[in-house]
């Protein structure tokens, strides 16, 4: 008596479904800066960790580096540290001011 072992089954296959964005890094905030309703673009802005204000020379820990004014943090550029927050120069000239965990 023999056995006989059943044939492979061809499987078809769709085209792959791209793989979403990866999520943002848990020190990088993603803000939604679309129109209301709409998910077209993100800002990804610095994550604010830590000040040390002590002036004339005051740092911050930015997406955990030490920063001082006039430092790059991506396309970011920190234009001043108070006690309270960090004031970042966006590429388009605006600011944007982030507190300790922001």
């Amino acid at each position: 008596a023999s056995s006989s072992v059943p044939a492979a089954h061809a499987v078809s296959v769709a085209s792959p479904v791209p793989a979403a964005a990866p999520a943002p890094a848990s020190n990088v905030a993603a803000v939604a800066t679309a129109a209301p309703g709409t998910w077209d673009t993100f800002e990804y802005l610095p994550r604010v960790q830590g000040i040390i204000f002590t002036p004339p020379h005051p740092v911050a820990i930015v997406n955990g580096k030490i920063v001082n004014v006039g430092d790059r943090v991506g396309r970011y550029q920190v234009k001043r540290i108070t006690k309270f927050n960090v004031t970042f120069e966006r590429p388009d000239g605006s600011l944007k001011q982030l507190g300790i965990g922001e």
